[in-house]
């Protein structure tokens, strides 16, 4: 009698756990696998993941981050490493991953004069080149490095320091380069290109200058600026320069003067202002950019230096310039905001 209850008990437990315990078990089971990742993956989907900043797709531009690149690019894309989130909002993301240019397309003009331009990824002479971890721009060719997505609302970090070679006609002019914020038109078509561009020269950088050919008043830039004088040896010229509290203006061509230029500012190689606040040749600054809701404000060594709103456009690629000046930059670092 005894064998036959616990034979009865057994089947009774056997059906109980089949059809509501099992179940349950299998429900959380798929719960917790959909939250909780192990350390060790979750280690690899930070490293691999492609990072995205808000980028936002454009038939001209590069796609955003989850998705493949336009066939502007002539080159497969590589994804960006990102640098470990600081928070899950916002996220940081390394543009220049310290050993390659993936994630960025190149452009150069002519090598010669009168010769026609290089175009697309086609960089024979090495302008751009990653030395000891950091991203050389030999200056030799004019042209530029653009990232293959673009972005807005974003903080954008760049640490760069001077070389010492000059070349063509700048040889004996103020080193030059630049930033370009959100970057339009196609990536290989040099004459539709726009942007507005944060200078990095000696002497003016955190100047604002409109970059490109203009599109129904495309690029904009609005700033609190007034007519500044700047003597030019023989000669006295009248410029627009950035001072909080003036009235608004609105440019559509050349450009605003960032606070902290002298006003005595030649184009010759090695210049520094009186109140400098870019550090000598050959040690490291650092420029930060940042677009938010339309708004530029550019700091240089921590220091606001120039703010300005553009209308449009207010988001597109990021480009680094090669302008006739050996320079070195690194730690090229995105950080998203809202």
């Amino acid at each position: 009698m005894a064998s036959w209850m616990e034979s009865w008990i057994a089947k009774i437990a056997a059906g109980l756990f089949a059809t509501v315990m099992a179940p349950m078990l299998v429900a959380i089971g798929l719960k917790y696998s959909e939250t909780v990742l192990p350390a060790a993956d979750t280690a690899a989907a930070n490293t691999n993941a492609v990072p995205s900043a808000n980028a936002v797709p454009s038939a001209n531009t590069v796609a955003s981050a989850s998705t493949a690149p336009a066939k502007a690019d002539s080159t497969p894309a590589h994804p960006s490493n990102s640098s470990a989130n600081r928070g899950s909002n916002p996220k940081t993301i390394r543009l220049f991953n310290g050993r390659d240019l993936a994630g960025f397309n190149t452009w150069l003009g002519p090598a010669k004069k009168g010769a026609k331009a290089l175009g697309l990824n086609n960089d024979p002479e090495h302008v751009f080149k990653v030395v000891d971890g950091q991203l050389r721009f030999s200056g030799e060719i004019d042209g530029l490095l653009m990232t293959r997505r673009s972005y807005e609302n974003y903080a954008l970090t760049i640490e760069y320091r001077w070389g010492d070679k000059t070349w063509g006609e700048r040889e004996d002019k103020t080193r030059c380069s630049g930033v370009l914020l959100h970057l339009g038109g196609k990536p290989a078509d040099a004459k539709n290109r726009y942007a507005i561009k944060c200078q990095i020269r000696e002497g003016a950088t955190g100047d604002f200058v409109i970059f490109g050919r203009q599109h129904d008043g495309i690029p904009s830039l609005t700033v609190e600026a007034d007519q500044r004088e700047f003597d030019k040896g023989t000669r006295h010229i009248v410029r627009l320069s950035y001072r909080p509290g003036s009235p608004l203006t609105t440019i559509s061509t050349g450009f605003v003067a960032r606070t902290h230029r002298d006003s005595h500012w030649r184009d010759v190689k090695g210049f520094r202002g009186r109140e400098e606040l870019e550090r000598p040749v050959g040690e490291w600054n650092v420029l930060e950019c940042i677009c938010q809701a339309g708004t530029i404000t550019t700091r240089l060594n921590g220091v606001t230096v120039n703010v300005g709103t553009a209308a449009k456009p207010n988001c597109g690629r990021i480009a680094l310039q090669s302008a006739g000046a050996e320079i070195f930059f690194r730690h090229i670092e995105l950080t998203t905001l809202h």
